[in-house]
């Protein structure tokens, strides 16, 4: 994920067009949930700064074009903050 960017839109259906870390989220306030992001896989509940409690160990997230995947995220790993 790169670093200093923010995420534009999030449609749920679409995809996240940009995801980086580092600045502020424009459309997802931070105390909300993703309640359905198909995304090849559905992340049930994904509050930020808080933990990712649904997501399949290995599974990466195929349709987030950031030049990179998210390959593994173990459960109860906390979500990188973002700033």
């Amino acid at each position: 994920m790169p670093l200093g960017d923010t995420i534009s839109t999030m449609p749920l259906g679409d995809t996240i067009s940009t995801m980086p870390l580092g600045d502020t989220i424009s459309t997802m306030p931070l105390e909300d949930t993703i309640s359905t992001m198909p995304l090849g896989d559905t992340i049930s509940t994904m509050p930020l700064g808080d933990t990712i409690s649904t997501m399949p160990l290995g599974d990466t997230i195929s349709t987030m074009p950031l030049g990179d995947t998210i390959s593994t995220m173990p459960l109860g790993e906390p979500y990188p903050p973002c700033h």
